[in-house]
């Protein structure tokens, strides 16, 4: 990354732009969008500016102290424009932040493309290097983030300050809004309802218990069986990077690439269990009862292993220790992981087997199997915790995320 991205709180501060044309329209249109006092400096404002009168004030370009005061400065120059470096230059003496549009070279800092859902923002930038790139990227988000998701951003702002008086830790405050976004609430919102989303949103807060749970749920931990691949952070599924995001604390070893540890989530926990030939950091007895401890402890744990798993990865040992550990887990896999945990000797006291329905179109789907390993006292909705397999483009490479659901 060879640039800083950051949200920049305008509004009420004074902003330069320089320029006659539609790109400096622009820049101010967007500008006084964002509450800045936007300052036009050039001789005479063109036609470009008549739909924007009473959003900036004019300024002289002339003046000998016309930069001064203002902390950042744009300037658009028309394509058939050279850049006056003699100004660019004053402008940074007098103390601004220079942006230069496509020079990104002669920038402090470059603009992104924006897609505005405000609150919710999404800023796209390629460093100046390949800005249609950029743009056509926007335009594709357009379809998959509809203006709704800015009113749930919303909703959630109104209710962050009486949610951190309910709940002191980050963590729970975490777990109760991704059951928020995940859940009903959502849905209302999504659906126009934003009026009964906000009353079952204050009642959700009043209710919530102190590990950020609804007050009508069974406190669970959960554990997540992931292999990482060969390395390369395309070729995880997007349930393995969904899973990756999700975790409060990971699991790894050497064999795990540094790109795949940097889809983890940046503030979960992260320990080390790697082996070398002769030397193993933990045991792997040690690693099943690590896992079963944090996930008793309501946290959810993900083992991440490089490769696959279940080849040299003693993927099968683990899940079974896991198994039982823990009073109820679920797994999702195919034939040969049940058949890799029933080899490893660590047999399971019942096993079904599942196939998934498939949809028309969907044969893959067809030949995934979703095997519930369990003990005979647990509940039989342990098998339904990962219905959802299958569901993406990537899952027919169904051994590239293996997660395991486990309550204690």
């Amino acid at each position: 990354m060879n640039r800083l991205p950051i949200f920049l709180q305008v509004r009420g501060r004074r902003i330069a732009v320089v320029g006659n044309g539609s790109l400096a329209a622009r820049r101010v249109e967007t500008l006084a969008r964002a509450g800045a006092e936007v300052w036009l400096l050039t001789d005479q404002p063109s036609e470009e500016f008549d739909a924007l009168k009473g959003q900036y004030r004019l300024g002289d370009l002339a003046a000998p102290e016309a930069f001064a005061g203002f902390p950042i400065i744009y300037f658009a120059y028309e394509p058939e424009e050279e850049p006056d470096e003699v100004q660019i230059a004053r402008a940074r003496k007098a103390g601004a932040l220079v942006n230069v549009a496509d020079y990104p070279r002669m920038s402090d800092f470059i603009t992104p493309s924006v897609l505005d859902r405000n609150p919710l923002v999404v800023a796209i930038s390629t460093g100046g290097d390949a800005p249609l790139l950029g743009r056509m990227l926007k335009a594709r988000l357009e379809t998959l983030i509809p203006s709704s998701y800015g009113r749930l951003a919303a909703l959630a702002g109104a209710g962050r300050a009486a949610l951190a008086e309910k709940l002191s830790s980050h963590q729970a405050r975490l777990r109760f809004w991704e059951r928020i976004y995940d859940g009903p609430i959502a849905e209302m919102v999504l659906a126009g309802d934003d009026v009964t989303a906000r009353t079952m949103l204050e009642r959700e807060i009043d209710s919530c218990r102190p590990d950020g749970s609804a007050s009508d749920e069974t406190p669970k931990g959960e554990v997540y069986l992931v292999g990482a691949g060969p390395g390369d952070p395309d070729l995880l599924t997007f349930r393995a990077f969904r899973l990756m995001q999700k975790a409060d604390v990971v699991l790894y070893d050497q064999l795990v690439d540094p790109a795949i540890m940097d889809r983890v989530r940046r503030d979960a926990e992260r320990i080390y269990v790697g082996k070398k030939r002769a030397n193993h950091a933990v045991a792997q007895e040690e690693i099943g009862a690590m896992m079963v401890k944090l996930a008793k402890e309501g946290k959810r744990v993900l083992r991440l292993k490089g490769g696959d798993p279940f080849i040299f990865g003693r993927g099968g040992e683990g899940l079974a220790e896991i198994a039982f550990g823990l009073g109820e887990i679920a797994a999702i896999g195919d034939d040969a992981l049940l058949q890799q945990v029933v080899d490893r000797g660590r047999k399971v006291a019942e096993i079904d087997r599942v196939a998934l329905g498939r949809g028309e179109g969907d044969e893959h789907v067809a030949s995934s199997m979703r095997g519930a390993f369990r003990r005979k006292s647990c509940k039989s909705e342990a098998a339904g915790a990962a219905s959802d397999f299958g569901q993406s483009p990537l899952s027919q490479n169904r051994r590239a995320a293996f997660p395991l659901f486990a309550s204690g």
